[in-house]
This record gives structure tokens, sequence and C-alpha cells, in this order.
């Protein structure tokens, strides 16, 4: 199973899993990842979106025009 903050693997036996009165259940690799998710509402495993730089959007603008001809 993962770490439902950071995606991280957790062996079996390990861990914590917090049970929600709605039946949900979380699993956590570290009191850190708990803490930071339920009691400081911080999100650690969403994906980071890099965008190209200007240069580079620039660089694949012209490759793409430079195919279509």
């Amino acid at each position: 199973m993962k770490c439902t903050n950071c995606a991280r693997e957790i062996e079996k036996g390990t861990g914590i899993m917090y049970v929600y009165r709605t039946g949900d259940i979380s699993y956590y690799c570290s009191n850190k990842c708990m803490n930071n998710q339920l009691f400081l509402k911080r999100r650690t495993n969403r994906k980071l979106v890099v965008q190209p730089s200007k240069s580079t959007r620039e660089k694949i603008k012209t490759a793409a025009t430079a195919v279509k001809k």
C-alpha cells in the first residue's frame, strides 16, 4: 500500500492506518505525513507542473512548424 500523503510505498506491518467516520481509510508512512495532511492541511503528493522556459517554447514552435511544411 502507499502513503496517502507522499505516495511512498509502506511495508506490511508498518505505518499508520487512519479510519474516518465515513469509513474512508488513509494510510500514512510516518507521523510527519499524517500531521501534515490531517492537522496542517498540507498536500505533498500533488504533481509539480513545470512549464518550459520561453526559449524552449520557441524551439518547440519552430520544430512544429518545420514538420508541418
